[in-house]
Order: C-alpha cells, then structure tokens, then sequence
C-alpha cells in the first residue's frame, strides 16, 4: 500500500466486486481484467480463475478505456493565459503524464 492507496499488482489480475461500466449497462457480475496498465478483457465474475490476482475495488464504479482528459493548466500555468508559453508548458505537462 501506498499511502491509501493500493499497489497495482505486477503481470495479470482482475478488478473484482465493482460496478462495470459498459456501453449499454452497469454491470455488477463482471471482472475487469489487467495486464499491467492494460485492459485485456472483461469477464463474467465466476469464469476467473482461482489463479488470477484479484483487486477488490469495493463496490466502486470501473469505467474501462475512460480517459480523464479534464485540466485547467500546469506548471504555474492555465489556460486562462493566453500565452504561447503557457500553452505549451501545459500541454507538455500533460502529454507526458
């Protein structure tokens, strides 16, 4: 553990116990599962087996391939300057994250 929050497991592992967002639902039976960073699939929750890592996310909403792209600068910098520095000190800031 890190502070409050849970190290991410090394190899593959699955998100479990957690409400899947899913195109046409929320989901309570399914497993996200992981292979480092990555999304490799999503499964019913009795088809993993006992040999998989489980992350138990506590009843926590999972919203597989969202990407938070919401910001308001970086680096003493936002985008209320309207300053080709400021520009690309966030956006460099950003990308890199």
């Amino acid at each position: 553990m890190i502070g409050n929050q849970v190290e991410q497991p090394k190899g593959r592992f699955a998100l479990t116990h957690g409400r899947v967002i899913l195109p046409n639902e929320i989901a309570t039976h399914k497993v996200v599962i992981l292979e480092g960073p990555k999304i490799v699939g999503i499964a019913d929750a009795g088809s993993v087996g006992a040999d998989l890592e489980k992350v138990d996310v506590g009843g926590r909403y999972i919203a597989p391939g969202l990407i938070d792209i919401h910001t308001h600068g970086a680096l003493n910098h936002d985008f209320n300057e309207p300053t080709r520095e400021a520009f690309a000190s966030i956006t460099k800031e950003n990308v890199t994250r």
